[in-house]
C-alpha cells in the first residue's frame, strides 16, 4: 500500500525562483547583445576597434607624430632664440663700436680747439720769436711744433701719421672721461701767403698753420684724426 506524501507549497518561493530566472535570461541576453556587437565591429573594421571599447583590448599603441611634431617645434624655437641672440650681440657691439669713435671725435676736436687757441694768443712778436727759434718747428717737433711736411725731415711723410704722438704731440689738458688716454695735438709751420697780386718776393700778409689732432676713444681701436689751417694776419 503507497502511502502518498504532499508537500506544502509555498507561493512566495515560486514567485522568488521565477524573479531570479528572470534575471539570469535577461542577463544572458545582454551578454549575447554584446558579443554580437563585437563580432560586428571586429567584421567591419577588420581590426580591434579600440575606441569603441575602450580598455577592453589593452593600451593603444601610439604613431609618434605628436612627438616628431614636438621636437620640430623645440628645434624652431631654438634656432629663432639663437639668431635673435647673435643679432642682439651684433647690435651691442655695433653700438658700443659707434661711441668709442663718438668719443675719440669729440676728444680730437677738444685737442683741435686747444691748438687753435694756442696759436689765437700768440702775438706777431712771439710767432716771430717761435719762428726765429731753431729748436721750434723743426724736426724734433719740440712742443709739437714742426716744419711742413716735406721739407726734409728723416720722418717719413706725411708727418701725423709717423710720429710718435705720445713723445712729440701736446697733450689735452682739460678733464675728459672714459678715454684711455688724452687726445694731443701738433702745429705746422706752412708757407706764408702773397696778397693777392704781388710778385714772388714780397712781403708776406698771412702766417699759415695746420694743425692736427688725435685721439682715442674708450679702446684704443677707435682713433680719429682731425684737421684744421689757420691763417693769421701780419
Amino acid at each position: 500500500m503507497y502511502t502518498l506524501l504532499i508537500r506544502p507549497f509555498n507561493v512566495l518561493t515560486v514567485r522568488t525562483l521565477w524573479v531570479i530566472n528572470a534575471e539570469r535570461v535577461e542577463a544572458h541576453k545582454a551578454f549575447r547583445q554584446v558579443q554580437g556587437e563585437r563580432k560586428y565591429i571586429l567584421h567591419k573594421s577588420g581590426s580591434i576597434n579600440k575606441q569603441a571599447q575602450p580598455g577592453v583590448f589593452g593600451v593603444n599603441r601610439q604613431g609618434g607624430a605628436v612627438l616628431v611634431i614636438s621636437l620640430i617645434m623645440l628645434l624652431l624655437m631654438t634656432l629663432i632664440g639663437t639668431s635673435g641672440m647673435q643679432a642682439t650681440s651684433l647690435e651691442e657691439k655695433m653700438a658700443g663700436n659707434m661711441r668709442d669713435r663718438n668719443l675719440a671725435f669729440q676728444a680730437a676736436e677738444s685737442a683741435l680747439a686747444a691748438g687753435e687757441s694756442f696759436l689765437g694768443t700768440q702775438t706777431n712778436a712771439q710767432l716771430d720769436a717761435l719762428n726765429a727759434n731753431p729748436n721750434a718747428f723743426n724736426c724734433n717737433g719740440l712742443d709739437g711744433l714742426f716744419p711742413q711736411s716735406g721739407t726734409g725731415c728723416a720722418v717719413a711723410q706725411p708727418i701725423w701719421e709717423n710720429i710718435n704722438w705720445d713723445a712729440n704731440a701736446v697733450p689735452y689738458v682739460g678733464t675728459m672721461a672714459n678715454l684711455i688716454t688724452n687726445p694731443r695735438y701738433i702745429i705746422e709751420s706752412l708757407p706764408c701767403r702773397l696778397a693777392p697780386g704781388s710778385a714772388a718776393g714780397s712781403p708776406c700778409v698771412t702766417r699759415a698753420y695746420r694743425i692736427t689732432a688725435r685721439a682715442t676713444g674708450g679702446t684704443a681701436e677707435a682713433v680719429v684724426i682731425v684737421q684744421s689751417v689757420i691763417e693769421i694776419p701780419i
